[in-house]
């Protein structure tokens, strides 16, 4: 099944994106910190992505992986490509994330996701969502338009039909989908609009025999295209607020600021042109738009004074390594200490705040003064040339090559196996350690309170080994 945005069509409201959004307006968005714009596809003839499943059912009780197709629309090769799944409850994905290096154009890969279904779970179709974020071939951050699909639940025995026949569910226009992320009001604003569907199509199968004065049509007309423009006022609005929601969970809290921004003026037009009857409803969501706007704007603060602490931490912890590699060694205790308590202060704020103050991709990049005289390890002088032979043949050539490990003590695997193998010492096991934990010109991503403790760690590492 093929499930692709198609521009001008409009899907059914999705009432939930994820379980997290069923909290308090002030608990919907997490604060990280990326520069991302949202890609335009009013005008394009396609969107950036062909989005296929290869199998969309699910038995109730049942767990599995999800294969999903993604193909480059695009005539310029995309590269980073992250994409985010979204379940409406009762399904649940506990690897909801997928990576992609690059797509060059008509390229086609298959991404997976962890698909469950509780064996309560109701024997039908269920709405499920993906968008991505990329750089394009202009070295831009973008984020993608949201892609609805149908995710259909059997029977345990998978021999009961699924209650709906399989299906395409259509994008909103620009690709997005609906959600509650103002609370109820927003809630309440998708049923009406389910409400008029229903209405609609309850109109369009019954006739009507009544024959009305050319005057009292006229009246009519008016007053619907009045609606109209109310409606059109309050779907934008909903609109901007789903795109608010996605950009705050990509991390870009400007873009999350400035479409907060755009449904207020959106709802306080709809406001003005309302009619008693409705206006209590519009100034309820008006509320909540206002609420959500400064939680996210006092979160972005919160944000920025972490990132701001993260800043010099960082900074010292690679100005620490390069001295150390330099044989500097007071210079590296000092940096390192300072690293290591800069890193304890913020993991302690971060620990100690009710908010979630990192998100997905919370990147931290510093130029440090202290710099390597090269990032190749065979031009280090500090690297004996057998060991820079050695590190080669094992396919270990520059910095980037490096791999720290996961785990204290943070050696790579390949030069643990080169001191195992007594080709390397353990003092310069230390040393290709160390450099592992070197960013160079890469940032370095913090998108939970474990990775500043592990930074800490890190830091002590170091503070312990210098001399």
């Amino acid at each position: 099944m093929t499930f692709e945005n198609t521009d001008g069509e409009r899907s059914a409201p999705m009432i939930t994106r994820r379980s997290a959004l069923t909290a308090t307006v002030g608990g919907l968005f997490a604060t990280p910190l990326i520069a991302t714009t949202v890609e335009s596809q009013q005008n394009s003839s396609q969107p950036t992505f062909s989005v296929e499943i290869v199998d969309n059912t699910i038995p109730a009780g049942g767990s599995r992986p999800l294969d999903i197709r993604l193909t480059n629309n695009r005539d310029e090769t995309l590269t980073d490509i992250q994409g985010r799944f979204f379940v409406d409850d009762p399904l649940n994905s506990t690897n909801d994330q997928t990576f992609t290096s690059s797509l060059t154009p008509g390229e086609t890969t298959t991404v997976t996701v962890e698909l469950s279904a509780p064996g309560g779970a109701n024997i039908k179709n269920h709405v499920a969502a993906i968008d991505f974020r990329y750089v394009d071939s202009e070295g831009d951050s973008k984020l993608s338009d949201g892609y609805s699909m149908s995710i259909s639940v059997t029977e345990p025995d998978n021999s009961a039909e699924s209650f709906f026949p399989n299906f395409t569910l259509i994008t909103a226009v620009g690709g997005t989908v609906v959600v509650p992320v103002f609370g109820y009001g927003l809630y309440r604003l998708a049923g009406k609009r389910q409400d008029r569907t229903d209405q609609s199509t309850a109109d369009s199968t019954t006739s009507t025999t009544t024959t009305e004065t050319d005057a009292q049509s006229m009246t009519e007309q008016s007053g619907e295209d009045s609606t109209t423009d109310l409606d059109q006022l309050q779907e934008q609005a909903a609109e901007a607020i789903e795109r608010a929601e996605r950009a705050a969970d990509w991390g870009d809290f400007d873009m999350a600021v400035d479409s907060c921004e755009e449904a207020i003026t959106k709802i306080e037009q709809a406001i003005a042109g309302s009619d008693s009857d409705s206006n209590q409803e519009l100034k309820t969501m008006l509320t909540d738009a206002q609420t959500t706007f400064e939680t996210v704007t006092e979160r972005r603060e919160h944000q920025a004074e972490v990132v701001e602490a993260l800043e010099p931490a960082e900074r010292s912890l690679q100005e620490a390594i390069v001295a150390y590699i330099e044989n500097n060694q007071t210079v590296a205790r000092i940096r390192f200490r300072q690293a290591r308590d800069a890193f304890k202060e913020v993991h302690e704020t971060i620990a100690e705040s009710e908010n979630d103050l990192l998100g997905s991709s919370t990147e931290v990049s510093v130029q440090p003064d202290r710099e390597l005289s090269s990032t190749t390890l065979s031009e280090l002088v500090e690297i004996p040339e057998p060991a820079a032979d050695a590190l080669s043949d094992a396919g270990i050539e520059t910095l980037s090559d490096l791999e720290s490990s996961d785990e204290w003590p943070w050696t790579p695997a390949t030069v643990e196996k080169l001191v195992a193998d007594s080709t390397i010492e353990e003092n310069l096991a230390t040393t290709l350690t160390l450099l592992s934990l070197l960013r160079d010109d890469e940032g370095c991503e913090f998108n939970t309170a474990e990775a500043v403790a592990r930074r800490q760690e890190q830091a002590d590492y170091g503070f312990n080994h210098a001399s």
